[in-house]
C-alpha cells in the first residue's frame, strides 16, 4: 500500500477541513494504506525571503521545520492536503509551506536536478463556504504549481461547500467522497 502524506492546511483544530481530512485518513488507513499526518500550522516555517542563496545550491538556508518537512514530501508517494478557502486562495500557513519549495524549483529549472523522482498524486481537499469556482481557482493554481515543482500530478480531489463542520455532509457521504478519492489514488 502506498505511503500518503496527510497535510492539515487550517489554522483552526476541529473544523471543517479537519473533519474532511480525518475522514480521509480512517478510510486510508482501513484500506492499509500508511498515513503521516502533518499539521501546518503546528511547526514553524518562516517564510521565503527570495535571499537567492537556493540559486547556487537549490538547497534553502533557513533553519526551521521545513529542513524535515522537504524529506517527508520527497519519501511521500502521494499527498492529500486539506485546506479552507481564504480569500480565493489558500491559508498563509500553506503559502508559506509551498513558498518555501522554491528551492526545488530552482534545482529541477535552473540546476537540472530532480529533488525527487516524478509520481504520485498531489489530491486536494478543499472546504469552502461559497462553493463558486471562482474560489477554487487561485487554490487550484496554487496547488497545481506546487504539485509541479515537487514532482506529483495534480489529483482531481474534492470540494465541499461548507462553512463550519456542521455543514459537512453526513458521515456515509463523506466516507463515499474519501472512498472516491482513494480509488483515484489507488489508481
Amino acid at each position: 500500500m502506498a505511503r500518503i502524506l496527510a497535510l492539515y492546511g487550517s489554522p483552526r483544530r476541529g473544523g471543517t477541513t479537519e473533519t474532511i481530512m480525518d475522514a480521509f485518513i480512517e478510510e486510508a488507513r482501513a484500506r492499509g494504506h500508511e498515513v503521516e499526518e502533518i499539521r501546518l500550522c503546528s511547526v514553524r516555517i518562516l517564510p521565503c525571503t527570495e535571499c537567492g542563496a537556493c540559486n547556487l545550491t537549490g538547497t534553502c538556508t533557513l533553519v526551521d521545520s521545513m529542513n524535515s518537512l522537504y524529506g517527508k514530501v520527497r519519501d511521500a508517494y502521494h499527498i492529500v492536503i486539506a485546506v479552507p478557502v481564504f480569500f480565493s486562495s489558500v491559508p498563509s500557513q500553506v503559502k508559506a509551506f509551498i513558498d518555501r519549495f522554491q528551492c526545488w524549483w530552482v534545482s529541477r529549472e535552473r540546476l537540472g536536478r530532480e529533488p525527487r523522482p516524478r509520481g504520485g498524486l498531489l489530491v486536494p481537499l478543499v472546504a469552502g463556504a461559497r462553493g463558486s469556482e471562482q474560489d477554487l481557482v487561485c487554490v487550484r493554481r496554487t496547488l497545481a504549481a506546487f504539485a509541479d515543482t515537487t514532482g506529483f500530478s495534480m489529483g482531481s480531489g474534492v470540494f465541499i461547500k461548507a462553512e463550519d463542520s456542521r455543514d459537512v455532509p453526513r458521515k456515509s457521504a463523506l466516507r463515499e467522497m474519501m472512498r472516491a478519492v482513494l480509488e483515484e489514488i489507488e489508481g
